[in-house]
């Protein structure tokens, strides 16, 4: 989903993604998502939280992904 957001040619929907600011960033600053560290653990409750909606703003062209990450939930 991030490679969708940071696709040259972004579509205007993609601009607005609440990601997209962050890819602008670490893109400007010159390192890679990858080497971006989480600051602190949340709680399972809260994790499995962020995960679905992580999932519901998933760019439209990654959404096919959404059959295979919905068995994470319970």
């Amino acid at each position: 989903s991030f490679a969708a957001i940071t696709a040259p040619g972004a579509r205007p929907a993609t601009l607005g993604h609440p990601q997209y600011g962050l890819a602008k960033l670490i893109g400007s600053i010159g390192i890679e998502r990858r080497d971006v560290e989480e600051i602190g653990a949340a709680s399972r409750p809260l994790a499995l939280r962020a995960a679905l909606v992580g999932e519901a703003l998933r760019p439209a062209e990654t959404t096919e992904l959404w059959t295979e990450s919905r068995l994470r939930f319970p």
